[in-house]
């Protein structure tokens, strides 16, 4: 992705003609000067397209349906980065500055970040494919849902892996995943602070290859250079995410959430409401089973999902654990 200077000249380019106003079915213009729209992907009917609409005089962003046969001044490209341009384009013409957006806009436009967030990596999976299809009406949809407090994770994808290790996954939907990238966003620098250096996972500047350099570094200081012996203990938490207690887990996030709150720039209750949708989420109910039943033999009971105990375990193969 470009950095924000050059994504904003790219935008400013794309959508240069917000000015031009749009010709409506009969040939007449109007709106001249103030008012911009894009079309979506998504029709809303035979004769009519769901469209964008942008008002330079209040600063207001709408979601219309309109007559397909309006032809608006810039059509929306169906490019990858549309949407972050768009984003971009927003905040640069002040349409509505960080400052005065509200709530709503801002979850609507993290929402996008968290999209691209989600995809990156997954341009090839099924899922995500499916997803992009129309991935501008799933995400107002999205947004729309959890305003109204009734979004709910889908059905999860369990199967087996055994590189390189015998492990149980879940996958969860792609719209699910949005919801874990738009999560980590948000609460990733409150509990950043809490980590000890030497922890890695999903933590920006850290993973295997700085992990390497690290353990490099210990080993040549505790050997004074491979002058002397020294030890590494490796060691794994028999059954960590399988007894995980999940009430334990929620309140503990949500406590370090309130204690830090004055430091928030976000909707604290709402963010609270998709965490405790994830964590007490049960992937096991109505899941779909990706292979064949001898895939478990030989996988410990302290390893499965399916062998926890009531109010237990955490799916592995999803962002948020």
């Amino acid at each position: 992705m470009p950095e924000n200077g050059s994504a904003t000249k790219l935008a400013a380019v794309i959508f240069s003609a917000l000015p031009g106003g749009n010709r409506n079915s009969n040939g007449n213009f109007n709106n001249v000067g103030n008012n911009g729209n894009w079309w979506s992907s998504t029709e809303n009917d035979a004769t009519n397209a769901w469209n964008r609409n942008m008002n330079n005089d209040n600063g207001n962003v709408n979601r219309n349906n309109n007559d397909k046969r309006n032809g608006f001044s810039v059509r929306c490209l169906r490019d990858s980065k549309c949407a972050w341009f768009f984003i971009n384009t927003i905040m640069q013409l002040n349409l509505f500055e960080e400052n005065t957006q509200s709530e709503n806009e801002k979850l609507l436009r993290d929402l996008f970040i968290a999209y691209y967030d989600a995809r990156r990596n997954k341009r090839n999976t099924h899922n995500q494919l499916k997803f992009e299809l129309h991935f501008e009406s799933k995400l107002i949809n999205l947004h729309e849902s959890i305003l109204a407090r009734d979004y709910t994770p889908a059905r999860s994808i369990c199967f087996m892996v055994h590189k390189p290790v015998q492990r149980e996954i879940f996958a969860a939907d792609f719209l699910d995943r949005v919801i874990h990238h738009l999560l980590y966003n948000y609460i990733a620098p409150v509990f950043e602070k809490t980590f000890i250096h030497d922890s890695y996972s999903c933590r920006v500047g850290k993973g295997t290859h700085y992990g390497i350099k690290r353990i490099d570094h210990f080993i040549r200081s505790c050997s004074q250079n491979y002058r002397h012996d020294c030890y590494i203990l490796k060691l794994d938490i028999k059954g960590y995410f399988m007894s995980m207690n999940k009430s334990l887990l929620y309140e503990k996030v949500k406590s370090e959430i309130l204690r830090t709150r004055h430091k928030h720039d976000f909707d604290i209750p709402l963010v609270l409401y998709l965490i405790e949708k994830t964590i007490f989420n049960d992937p096991k109910q109505n899941c779909i089973i990706k292979g064949r039943n001898s895939d478990w033999q030989g996988l410990p009971k302290s390893k499965s999902l399916f062998q926890a105990s009531e109010n237990c375990g955490l799916p592995i193969g999803n962002l948020t654990p």
